[in-house]
């Protein structure tokens, strides 16, 4: 019976532990995209991730975490999940990113480009960014 317990606990701390690390990868991510990129149209990391967070039970809470203490990319990937996930949740944080001038990477297809967030977050709040969501429920 011991050695039950003592798997449990293990099992529990390993998925644990991985959503920590999926929220820790996508609070630094390096670019902010959605659909094909490059030459060979990749998923990006950082959708991978997203879509990670995004299909789990925490996802709220772990994009409200993001939205706190990620960096500029990680708060556009939270904005474009909370717009979903929780849209009165979504909708009384995205004016102060509408206003915002932190700058944030982004890559659509081949282009990397360096964008006001206030730009990105005009894009998330004109829905530019719910098909990627819709597509992968």
């Amino acid at each position: 019976m011991k050695t039950r317990s003592t798997i449990l606990l293990l099992l529990t701390w390993a998925v644990t532990a991985h959503a920590a690390d999926a929220v820790k990868t996508l609070s630094s991510i390096h670019d902010f995209a959605f659909g094909g990129i490059g030459v060979a149209a990749t998923t990006s990391e950082g959708e991978v991730v997203f879509r990670e967070i995004y299909n789990r039970p925490s996802a709220k809470d772990d994009f409200l975490e993001l939205l706190n203490s990620g960096n500029p990319q990680a708060k556009c990937y939270a904005l474009v999940a909370l717009r979903s996930l929780d849209p009165q949740i979504y909708f009384s944080k995205i004016e102060k990113y509408i206003k915002d001038k932190t700058n944030v990477t982004t890559i659509g297809g081949c282009m990397i480009a360096v964008l006001p967030m206030s730009s990105v977050a005009t894009n998330i709040e004109a829905g530019y960014y719910d098909s990627y969501i819709k597509k992968h429920k």
